[in-house]
């Protein structure tokens, strides 16, 4: 009899972890009002902006700001609303040894002088865990907005599906508890200092709230920010996209981001919006997707182009199965592709082998797919931007926060992109083709980007490891 029971015991610890990896990580749902699809609206006021980083014929980084400028724009005209989502929000930068700017320091003073300028002003932050590295040590810019009374929502990712299920199974029944907080003390992996071996543990769960958001309200308008950019130091240099917007739509990403809120027993928000009966009258539409809805769009975009159109494309991160597939069809059809990746070389002062970039971009260059690589001089080439430019019909725009990885667009983490629709001869369609334009091609006095030879990598080995990071979620791309 005792031998049965042992045996029966051994059977639960083999099933009932290998029931959580599979649970959390397949049927489990993300909280309701995520995988959001907004409708598309008309907009009034739309603003494309871009952080560009560059060399110079002196061979000098030269570093362009917009996105932060903006925001701190829409922050100092908004009193009566300000919702502020953001990823990385430290003064963290890893074994960099100069920072271009320190964001973090000015979201801070910028939010606390808005609450002191109008105390009435609602005021909400929500961030991830990993600016306290989970828990690890203190936040001093979250806590000096606390001091001011500004909450600050630390997003519960417990809530979310399990992107390394063969890790997480484990960390979910035998070190999630806050009671089992380790002693044992190591270095900080973002920055000087040390922290507990728990906080090691969350971090190789692999995810985030990735969202990078701004909202701001004052007694006439309503205005978003969505983009690729952080307010974060060490990531102050990097190359980013955004978009600013008003009307309806922004309603849309505060629905968004009451889900959230809710999921992390955050605060409910109090602000009411007038002078928005109806969508704007501009030549342009905008929806809001997140989560799986940004793959679902992206995929649909490029799925819909025919021989004629074409696809730029400028990535931090490509390592999706059905977006890479779904490329290549492009290609067979005759559609132009170009893929404008950043190289996976540089994370904040260390170095990094290239993967998944460089693999991806062998996979499509070997079909004849145009693929070059930013001209990264230590920061990131961060942004990420899809466009569809159709002969027939309108040009389709998605950018936002989201990389194209399984991680970030299959319902694992928490990410927020808008797609854009409009008139290729659009002002503001034409502005961002030339973006991305002036990203692509290089000369003595703009050296943007390096064709694909310069990172060229055609190693099996990598790539294979690359396929199973990919598949199995054992990896922090």
């Amino acid at each position: 009899m005792s031998i049965k029971i042992t045996q029966l015991k051994f059977l639960l610890l083999l099933i009932f972890p290998l029931y959580t990896a599979c649970f959390n990580s397949g049927p489990k749902t993300l909280p309701e009002g995520t995988a959001y699809e907004g409708i598309f609206r008309n907009v009034d006021d739309i603003k494309f902006l871009y952080d560009k980083t560059y060399v110079d014929e002196h061979n000098n980084r030269v570093v362009e700001n917009a996105i932060f400028d903006e925001i701190f724009q829409v922050i100092a005209q908004s009193n009566r609303f300000i919702l502020v989502d953001m990823f990385l929000f430290n003064a963290f930068k890893g074994k960099q040894q100069d920072v271009f700017r320190p964001l973090s320091e000015e979201l801070t003073q910028a939010l606390i002088t808005q609450k002191q300028k109008f105390p009435q002003c609602e005021i909400i932050v929500i961030t991830d865990p990993i600016n306290t590295v989970y828990g690890g040590i203190s936040a001093p810019h979250l806590e000096r907005l606390q001091q001011q009374n500004i909450p600050v929502v630390i997003t519960d990712l417990n809530k979310l599906r399990d992107s390394n299920p063969l890790y997480s199974s484990l960390w979910r029944i035998f070190f999630s508890s806050d009671r089992k907080k380790s002693v044992l003390m190591l270095p900080n992996p973002f920055g000087i200092g040390q922290v507990p071996l728990s906080s090691y543990l969350s971090l190789l769960n692999f995810k985030a709230n990735h969202r990078k958001v701004l909202i701001g309200a004052n007694d006439e308008d309503l205005t978003a920010i969505v983009s690729s950019a952080n307010p974060h130091d060490g990531s102050s240099a990097h190359g980013n996209v955004g978009v600013k917007f008003s009307g309806k739509a922004v309603m849309d990403l505060i629905e968004t981001e009451k889900t959230v809120l809710h999921l992390s027993a955050g605060p409910t928000i109090q602000f009411q919006p007038v002078n928005l009966q109806s969508d704007g009258a501009g030549e342009i539409k905008l929806r809001v997707i997140t989560e799986r809805a940004i793959k679902k769009s992206v995929v649909a975009a490029i799925h819909e182009t025919q021989q004629g159109d074409s696809i730029d494309m400028a990535m931090f991160y490509l390592s999706e199965r059905n977006i890479i597939e779904t490329l290549i069809a492009a290609k067979k059809r005759g559609v132009t592709i170009r893929v404008l990746l950043d190289p996976n070389k540089d994370a904040f002062g260390r170095e990094k082998n290239g993967i998944p970039n460089r693999q991806a971009g062998y996979e499509l260059n070997r079909q004849g797919i145009q693929v070059k690589w930013c001209n990264t001089q230590g920061e990131q080439c961060h942004s990420k931007l899809t466009m569809v430019h159709r002969n027939k019909n309108p040009s389709t725009i998605i950018l936002g926060s989201a990389n194209f990885t399984r991680r970030n667009l299959n319902n694992f983490n928490l990410e927020i992109n808008v797609e854009i629709q409009g008139a290729a001869k659009h002002p503001g369609i034409v502005e961002i083709s030339d973006y991305f334009n002036q990203r692509w091609h290089s000369s003595e006095t703009h050296k943007a980007s390096v064709p694909y030879s310069v990172y060229q990598d055609d190693s099996l080995f990598r790539r294979w490891q690359y396929w199973m990071m990919e598949a199995t979620g054992l990896s922090t791309f």
